[in-house]
């Protein structure tokens, strides 16, 4: 609106006022909250990293530093959302001289750092190696120097809150997961550890199945693998078969999935026969907890991804 009563460029319209003052130039900025000094933090365990920041597009990079220097990529681009769950490989060395930098991806020269060292600490269990390559499930121990060669071996010897520690490879087993809660199983990385059924007809990949009586909980942990390749459990009734959870069946389980991709299982069904869950199948209040979770490119007459039935992850 233009104000006649004015003399032009008082800087007063209707009794409003303005500033031609120039703004200072915005900065872009990121500010590591935690771990940010202190903390004190389990081999094996996922804790939060958290951030805030202003004025920064896109994703982020978050790095591990021991002793000032780079030690890990810990992600090498997530979104800018403030937190991201780390799940920690037991492998990593122990010390009291850690921290993170957080970075843009776009703009490197934009990024913060813990303000103190924070400390990792080992784990209570025992550490078992599996390699595909290199193992024996006849003369190794299980340890890096002579490990195991297969999935199934390491879980069943694993105790209470022990380790799995799996080289890069592709097993082509269907692991029928032991009665043992708590044991966390890291392969060493999506992209190159792979998980595929011994034969495919009648098999998950990965079976919790009725016979556990309800006792992997969310300290059960599977970290760093693809799994692929499996068409389900397979039931029938009078002329009619059903499979069920082609990637992974739980019946009354729920463990925790982090950084795991699921694709490629499952199968469409047929003449008097149809399936259920290509990637999961969850049943009897199984609850398990997914982060960083791809789950694509199954197949399945019903719910192709994950299908539920009085569960929910």
């Amino acid at each position: 609106a233009y104000d006649a009563t004015s003399n032009g460029n008082d800087g007063t319209i209707y009794g409003a006022t303005w500033s031609t003052d120039v703004p200072s130039e915005i900065n872009p900025a990121i500010n590591v909250t935690s771990p940010n000094g202190g903390e004190e933090w389990e081999l094996g365990s996922t804790n939060e990293i958290t951030w805030t920041s202003s004025y920064v597009s896109g994703n982020v990079k978050i790095e591990l530093y021991q002793n000032g220097s780079a030690y890990q990529i810990i992600e090498g681009s997530t979104d800018n959302d403030g937190s991201y769950s780390w799940t920690i490989p037991p492998s990593y060395e122990e010390g009291n001289d850690y921290s993170v930098k957080i970075s843009s991806v776009s703009t490197a020269s934009v990024y913060d750092n813990s303000d103190g060292n924070f400390t990792l600490t080992a784990g209570s269990g025992i550490i078992w190696h599996v390699n595909g390559t290199t193992g024996s499930n006849d003369t190794g121990d299980g340890s890096e120097e002579n490990p195991l060669a297969t999935i199934q071996v390491a879980l069943t010897i694993a105790g209470e809150y022990d380790y799995v520690l799996v080289a890069a490879g592709t097993y082509n087993e269907s692991i029928s997961w032991p009665a043992t809660n708590g044991i966390k199983l890291f392969g060493s990385s999506e992209e190159d550890c792979i998980i595929g059924p011994s034969s495919g007809w009648g098999n998950s990949v990965i079976l919790f199945d009725e016979e556990l009586g309800g006792t992997i909980d969310n300290t059960t942990l599977i970290s760093g693998f693809t799994i692929t390749g499996g068409y389900g459990v397979s039931e029938s009734s009078g002329s009619i078969s059903v499979s069920k959870g082609g990637g992974i069946y739980c019946y009354n389980a729920s463990p925790t999935l982090t950084n795991v991709t699921i694709s490629g299982n499952g199968s469409f069904g047929g003449f008097q026969y149809y399936s259920l869950g290509g990637g999961m199948y969850l049943s009897e209040n199984s609850n398990p907890t997914l982060t960083n979770v791809t789950i694509s490119g199954n197949n399945a007459s019903f719910g192709g991804g994950i299908y539920m039935t009085g569960s929910s992850p």
